[in-house]
């Protein structure tokens, strides 16, 4: 797929993902804000937190999912997705709380990553898709469980009811490799 995303995103999101594909999803931990949630509500559908995702990968990589303000996406685009190597919060205004064992994720801990996507609107993204040979998992900016323009981050196996996503950029899969099975 040719690359539908701003310029500015295939400079600071795309770099994030190298690598990624062929690893293992070690771990996911969701960071929500400081007295936003408990730990049993995590594993309610539709959950959303207001800070950060976690995702720790084989050979200890982590990736962090939020959503940023800094975005160039235009007037009418004020938050945007945010994926960094670092958290974006800092320790003291979240809370960590281990999501690996919620029937969201527990499918996909300890496989690989085959395929990444990014899915948003007008260039700009909001939702990473990361696929495992147990299905899909889609993250992003959103606001409560909508994906778009918002200052929350959701997730979810099903992005069908999203109907303004677009995909913007693919990383070429490695289904078929003999070390993604």
């Amino acid at each position: 797929m040719d690359s539908l995303l701003h310029p500015y995103a295939a400079e600071t999101i795309v770099p994030r993902l190298s690598g990624l594909i062929g690893s293992q999803l070690k771990s996911v931990i969701y960071r929500p804000l400081v007295h936003e949630c408990t730990v049993s509500d995590i594993s309610r559908p539709g959950f959303y937190l207001g800070a950060e995702i976690a995702l720790t990968f084989s050979g200890y990589r982590k990736l962090y999912i939020s959503w940023d303000t800094k975005v160039p996406y235009g007037h009418d685009i004020a938050f945007g997705l945010c994926l960094s190597d670092t958290p974006v919060f800092p320790d003291d205004a979240v809370e960590s709380h281990d999501a690996s064992q919620i029937p969201l994720w527990l499918p996909h801990i300890e496989s690989r990553v085959i395929s990444l996507k990014l899915y948003g609107y007008s260039g700009a993204p909001f939702v990473l898709g990361l696929t495992t040979q147990n299905g899909s998992i889609y993250m992003g900016s959103a606001y409560q469980t909508q994906f778009g323009d918002g200052d929350d981050v959701f997730a979810t196996d099903s992005i069908d009811n999203q109907p303004i996503l677009s995909p913007l950029w693919s990383a070429p899969s490695h289904a078929n490799d003999e070390e993604s099975r």
